[in-house]
């Protein structure tokens, strides 16, 4: 849920520097290609906001004025019509400041689909099943999978390179503010030090992306897209994250356990994370909360901050609404 659900996005943006929309006044919220359950999870959270679930058979019901469209695993296993009728709604029916959320298989990381179908579908779920290291290497192919299961072989399956989707969507005047997930947002997660410095200060958008999916071999991005971005001061940007509320989303007892694989390293919850874990699973509080509260371990807001950008990257965390 988390890259469909308001009050995360809302982190990714401030974390890009972007200011957010107001999610507490109402909105209207269209999903296609999610599930029933899910978009039912989002409306009990968010009362203010509409929320409409389609698929890419029912997208032609799309309402009028839309304020967040996610486009949730339907871009790649579309044909090109339905791309395109799905362009036309970005076009046509997002609000002048809302933002459309994408997920897409990109370049070089999805070599998977041309692979899979040569080799067969039965004999792809057996090498799953062995453990081969295609499926570690390339995050998308269990998806692809499952995508792939009841249809016939050969079914399209379309990749964008991020130069691609980035011009897709500047044809219809939206720009690449963030990624959706905050975990592919935090260079320290994601890079060793001097492959950080490859990316430090590169002003081209286009080409600062393609460096990043080159040195992670990405196979998967989902990106937030916007009409018209507002630039936040990097200070006031930090300081509305530091007053967002989080809540713990994870049982207590698997935090020992908690880590996240990345392409450089295996990230496990410092002892200052895994002590802010502790406070919020006795109730919800923000970086400042904590800070204010002179809790030991916790009096440094900014350490606060970073504690919870990295359990949140983890799903150990959520950002609550309001």
């Amino acid at each position: 849920m988390m890259d469909a659900d308001p009050a995360s996005l809302a982190i990714s943006l401030l974390y890009a520097e972007v200011a957010p929309p107001d999610f507490t006044r109402a909105f209207h919220c269209v999903v296609v290609g999610m599930e029933t359950q899910t978009v039912d999870g989002l409306r009990a959270r968010y009362p203010s906001g509409a929320f409409t679930a389609l698929t890419s058979q029912t997208i032609a019901s799309a309402p009028d004025e839309i304020d967040i469209l996610v486009l949730k695993s339907v871009w790649s296993s579309s044909d090109d019509a339905t791309r395109a009728a799905l362009v036309r709604i970005v076009a046509e029916k997002l609000n002048p400041t809302g933002l459309a959320v994408i997920d897409y298989a990109t370049a070089p990381g999805t070599a998977m689909p041309a692979v899979l179908r040569r080799i067969g579908l039965d004999l792809g779920e057996k090498a799953q099943a062995a453990q081969s290291l295609f499926f570690k290497t390339n995050p998308l192919t269990t998806q692809l999978l499952d995508t792939m299961r009841g249809r016939p072989m050969g079914t399209h399956f379309h990749v964008s390179s991020f130069q691609d989707m980035a011009r897709t969507m500047t044809d219809v005047e939206l720009h690449y503010v963030a990624p959706a997930k905050l975990v592919d947002a935090i260079l320290k997660v994601n890079f060793a030090r001097e492959a950080a410095l490859l990316l430090h200060n590169e002003p081209d958008v286009v080409l600062r992306e393609m460096k990043k999916d080159l040195m992670l071999n990405r196979g998967y991005r989902c990106d937030i897209f916007m009409r018209q971005p507002q630039k936040l001061d990097s200070q006031k940007a930090a300081e509305r994250i530091a007053r967002t509320v989080f809540a713990v989303s994870l049982a207590p007892e698997k935090i020992e356990k908690l880590a996240l694989l990345t392409a450089y390293a295996e990230i496990k919850p410092t002892d200052s994370a895994r002590r802010v874990f502790e406070i919020l699973g006795k109730g919800p509080a923000s970086a400042l909360d904590l800070a204010q509260r002179r809790i030991m371990g916790c009096e440094d807001v900014w350490k606060n901050v970073d504690a919870m950008m990295v359990l949140m990257a983890m799903d150990a965390i959520t950002p609550q609404p309001g």
